[in-house]
């Protein structure tokens, strides 16, 4: 049940992401954005294959366990990348890089 609600929190920080992302309407940072997003997304959908496979062979809750805590650190770390701006320069690409 634990492993579940990590995995439940992970979909809320994907849900968050997503509309954040959605309302910026900014082309470059959606462009950028998705990569984020899609890396959260993954999470979720190996957390759950990885949720069910422990349901039916009990030594592979301790993959399960591990995958997870991993998955929702790394999760919040993308989500965070997204809200706080840290793609804001991008459409200044052409001044930084020369």
């Amino acid at each position: 049940e634990k492993l579940a609600n990590y995995l439940t929190e992970i979909r809320q920080l994907f849900l968050e992401s997503l509309k954040y992302v959605l309302d910026k309407q900014e082309k470059y940072f959606q462009d950028v954005a998705a990569k984020e997003l899609v890396e959260i997304y993954i999470f979720i959908y190996t957390g759950y294959l990885l949720l069910d496979e422990a349901e039916i062979e009990s030594r592979k809750v301790f993959i399960a366990n591990r995958y997870i805590i991993s998955a929702l650190a790394k999760a919040r770390r993308h989500a965070e990348a997204i809200k706080n701006e840290q793609f804001s320069d991008l459409p200044h690409a052409d001044e930084i890089l020369i």
